[in-house]
């Protein structure tokens, strides 16, 4: 049975919602009783439960599958902590570092169920980016090993987020939806990074004990940067950063927190005392307010200038301000920052490297993977990763690193493309224009292309690329064409 205008296919649902939620049940079920069960493999469960949870929402076409992917990237890394207190077992590599990574795996089951022909533009930058990402693939198979094997997932896997989002149908009510599961999800975050802030649940302090993670803080109340259910402050700075855009932008885009939740968001940022993160919103705001229209330009600034007021008035009542305008007037005078000088130091020991070795290093070779390697000669370049595009550069190497920002450019391209082509979709084009800008902005604080940030980016870009449901193009899965009205998206 062919159809010449679909449905919203985001906002379709081919199943009861009820198996999901009996497997939910039973997830939290198992979670619960492999916590209390002495030598029990509580993470491995948990895992295996998340992922099935994940398969039978992309099975049954589920509209929940991207907003439980994303709940997956957020709750993982709290639910590991709670279980290694439990069971008094810190596990430095834990299987549920891959359950996020599994769970987003599931979203190509939709993908290769629906014959749909990508936009021209989106096919030209993945092609660019993922060929980078089999030269440094390739590379790094060939010498580093197994920890390349991690790495590959953690940068191709979340692409799959865009790629899934692009072939969907979305009205305003779908992509409002989803913008809505997203700040939802971060305000949760927000209020449970107000009570780590404020009170430090022991199984985090367990855990900051175990990890050594001294740049967090001490595990006492009002002395440790927050991190939330994350792994670090910067990935949660990141997040709440994001989230704060399109919560500032469009009030429809708060949920059902309203201003409560763009205060706790605020001020869960202003706690991980992450820079790049307070600067980055502001790259983004100003960027929406950029792309819009000259009417849509004075009512974005209205808003912006609202909510600092609001945050003006709010901002001496916050706990723990001492330390927060400590950090804050460290912006004005870098040149003592301890902090931004070793950030300085090992960018020019990444570059020096990169002059040494043009053609890269490759996957698993930097950051978090490589301690999974047993070789150790490379530990003080490790070290020395906070810059994402000299990472970038020593990871893809001069010829990937090319592929990879001609890629990221033929993206924005599309973007800006969608953003005066589709007037209806404006606001959803111009935030997806604000996180690429704010991402883009912070690779030269760290690398944002992989991970849960990696996550955020392509969501928010998928959103703003996804197809408007007016447009005639595809043909459902598993129906014979009855008339040759439509190929691949075109009529002949």
């Amino acid at each position: 049975m062919r159809r010449d205008i679909i449905q919203p296919t985001i906002a379709r649902e081919s199943g009861s919602i009820i198996p999901v939620l009996i497997l939910i049940f039973i997830t939290f079920s198992f979670f619960i009783y492999f916590s209390i069960v002495p030598g029990g493999n509580s993470s491995l469960i948990t895992s295996i439960m998340f992922c099935v949870v994940a398969i039978v929402l992309a099975f049954t076409d589920s509209r929940y599958l991207m907003p439980y992917i994303l709940y997956v990237w957020m709750a993982a890394p709290g639910v590991r902590r709670i279980l290694d207190y439990l069971q008094e077992n810190f596990q430095a590599i834990s299987p549920l570092v891959v359950a996020s990574l599994a769970a987003t795996l599931s979203a190509l089951i939709p993908i290769l169920r629906r014959r749909v022909k990508l936009d021209a533009r989106i096919i030209r930058a993945l092609g660019l980016i993922i060929l980078a990402l089999i030269y440094a693939s390739i590379l790094g198979l060939f010498r580093n090993g197994t920890p390349a094997i991690y790495d590959i997932a953690n940068f191709s896997i979340p692409i799959l987020v865009l790629i899934y989002l692009s072939i969907q149908r979305l009205d305003v009510e779908g992509r409002d939806s989803l913008i809505r599961s997203y700040v939802t999800m971060t305000v949760l975050l927000a209020i449970y990074g107000w009570i780590q802030f404020l009170f430090v649940p022991v199984w985090d302090a367990y855990w900051l004990h175990h990890s050594h993670m001294t740049t967090i803080g001490v595990a006492r109340p009002l002395m440790m940067r927050v991190f939330s259910t994350l792994n670090a402050p910067s990935s949660a700075g990141a997040l709440f950063g994001v989230a704060l855009i399109p919560m500032l932008a469009v009030p429809k885009w708060r949920g059902v927190f309203g201003w409560f939740g763009v205060i706790a968001v605020a001020g869960a940022l202003a706690f991980t005392l992450v820079r790049a993160a307070w600067i980055i919103l502001f790259v983004g705001i100003f960027t929406f307010i950029l792309c819009g229209n000259g009417k849509q330009r004075w009512v974005s600034a209205f808003r912006l200038a609202t909510a600092l007021a609001v945050a003006a008035l709010l901002f001496p009542l916050i706990p723990g301000l001492k330390s927060i305008s400590h950090r804050a007037e460290t912006l004005t005078n870098l040149s003592e920052d301890r902090s931004t000088q070793v950030r300085i130091l090992g960018t020019f020991l990444s570059l020096q490297s990169f002059l040494k070795e043009p053609y890269g290093r490759g996957l698993g070779g930097l950051g978090e993977s490589s301690k999974l390697s047993s070789d150790t000669s490379d530990s003080s370049m490790s070290k020395f990763n906070d810059n994402g595009i000299v990472v970038l550069m020593n990871t893809f190497g001069l010829l990937g690193s090319a592929a990879l920002f001609i890629g990221l450019w033929t993206l924005y391209r599309s973007l800006r493309h969608a953003n005066s082509s589709q007037p209806k979709y404006r606001d959803y084009t111009r935030l997806g224009l604000a996180v690429f800008m704010c991402y883009m902005f912070s690779l030269p604080f760290g690398n944002s292309l992989q991970g849960v940030t990696a996550i955020s980016f392509w969501f928010f870009v998928g959103i703003a690329l996804a197809k408007p449901p007016e447009i005639k193009q595809i043909m459902e899965p598993d129906s014979a064409p009855a008339t040759p009205m439509l190929t691949r998206g075109r009529r002949i």
